[in-house]
């Protein structure tokens, strides 16, 4: 039976219509005369001839409502122009439609997904994508068939297209058509209109007006765009966007569209087949590619590049892909349409360029990177890779040069087989070439020129598509991993030449069989760990490099130590990736490391973020722990097996720890085809484990810990491979509505801030929870919250874990690990995990042992050979300058250097030859042989230790240190816990006392914190004002509101602290301040005016007190000592004529008497010391001690300057500060003066001159604010308010000195103290420092006790009153870094820090060691022979900078003058053109004037100073201050050290009253220092 129109026929009353499948219908009107038997005539018209329609009968429309009204039924058949008539029987189902929904599905192929709304019984809407893209609608007004439409369907379109509009808006599409929208959909429409009006009598189209409808539709535009989103009908409409517009998008518009494209000038034109898209992989790529264009020329090359990896579009959305950035610019570059498949020439002439060649780097991850843009194009145009369009350009992966020759080679395994066959290859220089970046210009060119040997054409062969599904479908991990396997185990490689590849091309399944593999091989290695150390190659690395240096007090500034493993382990990648792995090493908060392998140094996270939140990497520092050091032992590293790369070797295959680390910390790893997940367990059960190991024991069970997991851990199976972790949750009753509910743990690896945003938070949203508190600390979680009573059974616990999300699995099913033959492995347990890692480690001891052995008896036989050649010398048996003296060794039986076994030398006696002479002595010999004695009981224990005893010794070692950490962390919790309880005591406290005293208190703490008004202009206007607006109220009669009051009352005793109202918190009321109205304002002004003269008038200093004068101690040495260090006697403060003159030209271009700027400094360190008095309370400090203190260190400068000659020429800068940022007690000063000859002098200051107008008496009626009827008051209430008494840490009273010892400064120690280095030294914060600074200031005081074994330093909360302690503020001072105290200071030292400049953590170290005793480097006694002081540069005033310290109190303690120290000014001390130096070196200039002043950090002369001070024995002290001298510049002593040692020592011994320690050390010293001043020499 032909197809054409099907008619079915009804046998009603009123005209019959003629129902087709597309919705036509005719009236038997527009019918011919061609009679049926039905009287009704039927012809069809040629224009009904186009409709090819369905093969089913449709139902009249009023049928669906249940009507049974069915007569004669008959079928019309057209063929050709014929119309036969054919009786069908038809199913009463078929009819029987109830409901406008079926009806709608019967036009509907299945599967579709639909939108239906049916809001009442006038409006019934279903929407379904359209099928040809056109729009489409069936629609029935009142039961007619509307095939037009017409306005109901305009009604409910319009709706419709909006709301897909803002949802394609939201998504960042603007400017979409409606009509677009609508040719995406297919509208069904059942509506019933009141007095519904048509077009025509055909009733085809609604003609009546929307408000004449009787009802409105409202679409619910929510669902609709739901619907939409659902239906794919978005993704449709954006993807048919973009590829309008990329097909519309002109070669101009591209550089708008796509900035970084390059585009060929030929692309898109007529010879678009001919042009190529080089897609490279970054910008560095890209612009090796442009270089190379200048060879080939634009005209037919163009150039991309692709920011990262592209995305794998196997297993995202459509949209998705086309969404993100990358895609969208790659396609639109060339030109790609969605709706294309390009399987024709005609399609792909289409395209912008004929041909994609891909240019990424040579080694795996570049492959990786062409791999994902090949899935791309098969994924979405598989016909693309069947015509040739990719290619690959290659360039070498490594050169290896000798000479002039140059070898290249394009992956790794042609290196490493060249390498093989090459007997030379260690004198050739490798160059690895990681990215194309590293190839030069003149590189590119050579490529370009020579492109046929460089591209690699990329053919299609059957079952490639499935070799693309095997390597990127997610689901085919099963596959993947089978996959590689097969291919580790293949034996033909599948690596063709380059040539070979060249000539014949690649196909795709060739390219994922070789370069992938090889890129899943190597994501392997990089992602699972070894099951010997638990390391991945990168963290490795980190390590390695860590322990090379085995210095446990060394701390490396993460962005600097990520740079030195780059540099010193071959690391081919970002250092970005090394930052984030050393941080990761070095993180301890729950669910990071139960046992860092790195300290951390600063923030490196917490578990509120998940480490997410720690610094910058150029903030913070590590340190190797000293775990580590136990870990792995130095002993080991010859045993290990190091890696090659680029010729040099770089870290080990693997670590051997004494236990399986990656038993310790845990690991998690995903990669191609594997992932892995090895739990963490407790240090103590991994320890026992590996013991009962080597005692042959069977092993322990052990369950998962976690350090400082409060939670529960308990296994859920019985063979300990899976586990529940659960957190913590309480409840507690509050009301009838309600349940106080506490969260005090979350379970592993679950975040704070996340779990709040994803849980809480939602709940919170939806009602059930409220008051939702967070008390967290760093390393616990604490949320409290009201739950609604009924949400929840609280008592089914199971139901409340699971509510709140607090129970996570954990499993030990996935161990995937490297075995030590780094061949992958899955370990079903522990116990294999143990067994592994005990044989490595058993041989490790094995071979540590023999090589152990060999090396003492090298050494025994070495000593036997020293001692008979220095007897054979001593008994003048061997002559020493016999020129045939090896011949006599040799015939003698003398053994060759033992040490150098595979020397090519036959004959090496250097070790016998080149003793030193020192050493022929007779009793050298005994020493000798005492050593020989020594090494020989050391072989002999070492031969009769086995492995296993040494094993145990070390896990014994390992145990300790495990048990310090876990002190040191319980401590820490302890602590924390501490806190709380404090805070929740106060709380407490607070809340039940009783409200007036609670308001009393608030208001005693108003008052202390309420800012106190001090003398001055500013206080006298704020006082005026206050009392004028006090007095209108008073003249009036009446009080202020009571609201206004309060404030003011506040103020009032702000004001006048000791008024009789304003004590224990109470507040005044107004009357009770009115008798004090009655006095003038005048009284006031004038009070206020004496207070301030007071502070200005000219006064009288008290007399400095005469001192017994120190004793020069070179009175005392020995004869001859004196006459060894004549340069370094000199006359503190004396110039040069020389100089003189040239600082006396200084002050002919400047003011040398200028004060102003001066005053201000000192103004505000008086105000800061003021604070500090008051805080630390010091009631018998008064403003005029301050004052005292201030002027003795001006006096002091000024007799400096009288010393040198200078004293009326200039005058010294009065900024209370002395040598830059030292603050001197008056004691310190009075000594000082005394040295100077200045003791019993007493002198009168005031202001300078010509500024004595500032201080004229202030006149009460020149005030614009005087009333003389204004009330004042008296200043007698005003006082000082301090804080109430804190306990703090006591410390008994400082010993008196019966004599004067050293310190590292121009003091004696009675004025400079040291501190007691028996106790941990107590420092504290004031206020003003904020959590950053605070922690600058920490990670100061660890480096200097990382250095400084003998100094701790501890944290107290407050204050300690009349102890001593460190003190840091944060101050504004003009042009300040720091000031401190110099030594240790009764009543506390005060350091004040800035915080703005540059180095903030070597600023304070600078400070602290002042505070600790050590002055600067460049006033030493022998700065002259280093330094040049550049005196016609030196502003004059501050010659206290540069003044040579007195040579009677200062030593160096035998350390050698520092450039680079960190107590060194820069080279523009005290300048006055700040362009030119005034401390210029001597020695190598130009790179000694970049490091002084340097604050990175400390150097090792500064680290050695602090060592000698505090770090000698008790009866190792001496108190000489030439001692260092001595040892640094004595050149008999170094001539002839033994004989003047002995010549020295007792006389010296009697003048220090104990042992010279520099004295024995001089000789080392005295060796180091000629060596340095050598150096610098040849600088």
């Amino acid at each position: 039976m032909n197809r054409g129109f099907r008619v079915l026929f009804y046998n009603f009353k009123r005209s019959p219509l003629l129902i087709f499948s597309s919705g036509i219908s005719l009236c038997a009107k527009q019918c011919n005369k061609a009679k049926t038997k039905t009287g009704l005539a039927l012809d069809l018209s040629a224009q009904y001839k186009k409709y090819d329609l369905r093969e089913h009968v449709l139902a009249r429309p009023d049928m669906y409502v249940g009507t049974k009204e069915i007569c004669q039924k008959a079928e019309w058949i057209l063929d050709g122009n014929e119309m036969k008539q054919e009786v069908l029987t038809y199913p009463p189902a078929l009819l029987k439609l109830n409901s406008f929904s079926k009806y709608v599905h019967m036009h509907l192929p299945e599967g579709l997904t639909t939108f239906r709304q049916h809001p009442d019984e006038r409006w019934e809407v279903h929407l379904a994508p359209s099928l040809d893209k056109n729009f489409q609608q069936i629609s029935f007004v009142n039961n007619v068939n509307t095939t037009k439409g017409g306005r109901h369907v305009e009604h409910v379109m319009s709706q419709v297209v909006e709301a897909i509009r803002v949802l394609l808006e939201k998504k960042g599409k603007k400017g979409i058509r409606s009509g677009t929208i609508r040719s995406h959909l297919w509208l069904f429409l059942n509506s019933i209109i009141e007095n519904p009006s048509f077009q025509a009598q055909t009733k085809e189209e609604l003609a009546t007006e929307v408000k004449k409808f009787g009802s409105k539709f409202v679409l619910n535009g929510p669902a609709v765009q739901k619907w939409a989103i659902q239906a794919g009908i978005i993704e449709e409409i954006l993807s048919g966007a973009e590829d309008k517009k990329r097909s519309s998008l002109r070669a101009r518009d591209l550089a708008t569209e796509i900035p970084r494209l390059e585009d060929a000038e030929g692309a898109g034109k007529s010879k678009r087949q001919e042009c190529t898209l080089i897609i490279t992989e970054g910008e560095s790529a890209k612009a090796l590619a442009i270089a190379g264009l200048e060879v080939v020329g634009r005209e037919l090359y163009g150039v991309l590049p692709i920011r990262g990896r592209l995305i794998n579009v196997k297993d995202n959305t459509e949209e998705k892909v086309f969404a993100n950035d990358e895609v969208k610019d790659l396609c639109t570059a060339l030109g790609l349409e969605r709706s294309l498949t390009y399987s024709t020439p005609q399609e792909r002439k289409r395209l912008r360029y004929g041909r994609l060649l891909l240019f990424a780097d040579q080694d795996e991850d570049g492959s990786h990177i062409k791999a994902l843009v090949i899935n791309l194009i098969q994924h979405f145009w598989p016909e693309l890779l069947r015509n040739g369009f990719i290619a690959s350009f290659v360039t070498p992966l490594i050169k290896a040069r000798l000479g002039n020759q140059i070898a290249s080679f394009y992956s790794r395994r042609e290196f490493d087989e060249w390498a093989l066959k090459t007997a030379d290859h260690a004198k050739w220089t490798i160059k690895y070439y990681k990215g194309l970046g590293t190839s030069t210009s003149k590189e590119a060119k050579e490529y370009f020129s020579n492109l046929d040997s460089h591209v690699i054409p990329y053919r299609w062969e059957e079952g490639d598509d499935a070799k693309f599904d095997l390597a990127f479908t997610r689901n085919r991990a099963a596959a993947r991993k089978e996959w590689i396997l097969q291919r580790n185990q293949e034996t033909n490689d599948l690596e063709n030449p380059l040539s070979e590849k060249l000539k014949r091309g690649v196909t795709f399944s060739e390219f994922i069989d070789d370069e992938l593999y090889q890129y899943s091989v190597t994501s392997l290695k990089r992602s699972i760990p070894s099951v010997m150390d638990g390391l991945k190659p990168s963290q490795r690395k980190i390590l390695y490099t860590c322990l090379r240096g085995r210095d446990g007090r060394k701390e490396w500034k993460v962005s600097q130590l990520a740079g030195m493993v780059a540099h010193r382990q071959s690391y081919h990648h970002g250092e970005a990736a090394l930052e984030s792995a050393i941080v990761r090493l070095a993180q301890n908060f729950v669910g990071a490391n139960n046992v860092p392998l790195l300290l951390p140094v600063g923030q490196f996270g917490t578990r509120a973020e998940g480490g997410d939140d720690a610094a910058s990497a150029r903030y913070i520092y590590v340190q190797i722990s000293p775990i580590s050091d136990k870990l792995f032992p130095a002993a080991d590293e010859l045993s290990l097996t190091l890696t090659e790369e680029e010729n040099q070797k770089a870290e080990p295959k693997w670590l051997c720890p004494l236990i399986p680390t990656v038993l310790l910390n845990g690991c998690d790893g995903l990669a191609t085809g594997w992932s892995t997940s090895v739990l963490s367990y407790r240090p103590n059960a991994i320890i026992n484990n590996v013991r009962r190991l080597i005692e042959g024991k069977e092993l322990e069970k052990m369950e998962p810990w976690f350090r400082g997991f409060n939670g529960q851990t308990f296994p859920t199976s019985p063979d300990y491979r899976a586990f529940n972790v659960l957190g913590k949750i309480q409840t507690f009753s509050k009301d009838k509505n309600f349940v106080h509910v506490k969260i005090t743990e979350l379970p592993l690896g679950v975040w704070t801030q996340h779990y709040k945003e994803k849980v809480l938070s939602n709940l919170v949203e939806k009602g059930y929870i409220r008051n939702l508190s967070q008390k967290h600390t760093e390393n616990s979680v604490h949320f409290d919250f009201d739950m609604m009573k009924g949400y929840i059974d609280v008592d089914d616990e199971k139901k409340l874990i699971s509510t709140f999300k607090l129970s996570t699995i954990v499993s030990a099913r996935n161990m995937v690990l490297f075995n030590p033959s780094q061949k992958l492995h899955h370990y079903l347990n522990t116990d294999e995990i143990f067994h592994d890692h005990f044989v490595e480690r058993e041989r490790f001891y094995k071979e540590r042992i023999q090589r152990e052995i060999k090396r003492h008896e090298i050494r025994l036989k070495t000593l036997q050979n020293q001692v008979r050649f220095v007897q054979g010398v001593v008994e003048k048996t061997i002559d020493l300058h016999d020129d045939n003296i090896i011949a006599g060794l040799i015939e003698k039986g003398f053994d060759s250097d033992p040490q150098n076994v595979h020397s090519d030398r036959r004959h090496d006696f250097g070790y016998l030859a080149n003793m030193p002479n020192r050493k022929f002595r007779r009793g050298e010999i005994a020493k000798l042989e005492d050593e020989m004695r020594t090494v020989q009981r050391l072989h002999d224990a070492t031969g009769s230790m086995t492995a296993k005893q040494e094993w145990l010794q070390e896990l014994d070692q390992l145990e300790k240190e495990f048990a310090a950490q876990d002190k040191g962390f319980k401590c820490a919790e302890m602590h924390s816990k501490l806190a709380f309880l404090v805070v929740v005591l106060v709380a407490f406290t607070w809340a039940q006392q009783d409200p007036k005293a609670r308001s009393a208190t608030q208001n005693q703490q108003r008052a202390r914190a309420m800012p106190k008004l001090k003398p001055g202009d500013g206080a006298n206007q704020q006082l005026v004002t206050f009392l004028r607006n006090l007095r209108k109220f008073h003249q009036q009669g009446r009080a202020p509101a009571t609201q206004q009051w309060q404030k003011q009352a506040t103020t009032f005793c702000s004001f006048f602290h000791r008024h009789p109202k304003c004590q224990n918190g109470k507040k005044p009321k107004f009357t009770d301040i009115t008798p004090m109205l009655a006095v003038t304002q005048k009284r006031v002004v004038l009070q206020r005016q004496k207070q301030r003269n007071r502070m200005a008038r000219r006064r009288k200093i008290k007399k400095i007190p005469k001192l017994q004068k120190r004793k020069n101690p070179l009175d005392d040495a020995p004869a001859g000592m004196a006459d060894l260090i004549p340069d370094h006697v000199k006359h503190w403060g004396k110039m040069k004529s020389e100089n003189r003159k040239k600082v006396k030209g200084v002050c002919a271009r400047i003011d040398c008497k200028a004060w102003k700027a001066h005053k201000q400094k000192r103004d505000h360190l008086r105000g800061q010391m003021k604070k500090f008095r008051a805080k630390v309370k010091a009631p018998d400090q008064s403003d005029d001690d301050i004052e005292l203190e201030l002027d003795r260190t001006r006096q002091l400068k000024k007799a400096l300057l009288e010393k040198a000659e200078l004293d009326t020429d200039v005058d010294p800068a009065d900024d209370g500060v002395f040598d830059g940022d030292l603050l001197l007690t008056k004691e310190q000063s009075e000594y000082l003066l005394n040295e100077l000859d200045k003791g019993g002098v007493e002198e009168e200051v005031g202001l300078p001159p010509g500024a004595e107008g500032e201080v004229a008496p202030l006149d009460p009626s020149q005030d614009p604010d005087y009333d003389s009827s204004i009330a004042g008051a008296s200043l007698d209430y005003e006082v000082e308010t301090t804080d109430p008494p804190d306990a703090g840490m006591v410390q008994p009273e400082e010993p008196q000195l019966s004599r004067m010892a050293r310190a590292a400064l121009f003091f004696e120690q009675q004025y400079v103290r040291k501190w007691d280095n028996t106790r941990p030294i107590p420092y504290t914060f004031h206020e003003s420092l904020e959590s950053g600074d605070q922690q600058t200031v920490r990670q100061a005081l660890q480096t200097i006790s990382n250095n400084v074994p003998c100094l701790r330093f501890q944290y107290v909360s407050a204050p300690i009153q009349n102890g001593y302690f460190l003190y840091y503020m944060k101050t504004d001072a003009p042009g300040f870094c720091g000031l401190s105290r110099i030594g240790k200071v009764t009543g506390g030292n005060e350091i004040y820090l800035s915080f703005t400049c540059n180095g903030n953590i070597g600023v304070t170290i600078h400070e602290t060691m002042h505070s600790l005793g050590v002055d600067h480097q460049h006033i030493r006694m022998d700065r002259d022979k280093w330094i040049t002081v550049n005196w016609g540069n030196v502003n004059p005033q501050m010659y206290d900078s540069l003044a040579v310290s007195d040579a009677k109190t200062f030593t160096t303690y035998g350390v050698p003058y520092d450039y680079a120290s960190v107590m060194h000014y820069n080279a523009y001390t005290a300048a006055v053109d700040y362009t030119k130096p005034t401390l210029i070196p001597i020695y190598n200039a130009d790179a000694n004037i970049r490091v002084m002043g340097q604050r990175d950090s400390m150097t090792k002369r500064d680290v050695e100073i602090l060592n000698k001070m505090y770090c000698k024995p008790a009866n190792c002290y001496d108190t000489n201050v030439y001692c260092g001298h001595w040892a640094l510049d004595n050149q008999k002593a170094r001539d002839a050290a033994d004989q003047l040692l002995e010549e020295v020592r007792q006389p010296l011994d009697a003048l220090t009253a104990k042992p010279s320690c520099f004295l024995d050390e001089a000789r080392g010293d005295l060796e180091d220092a000629k060596r340095a001043k050598e150096n610098l020499e040849r600088q």
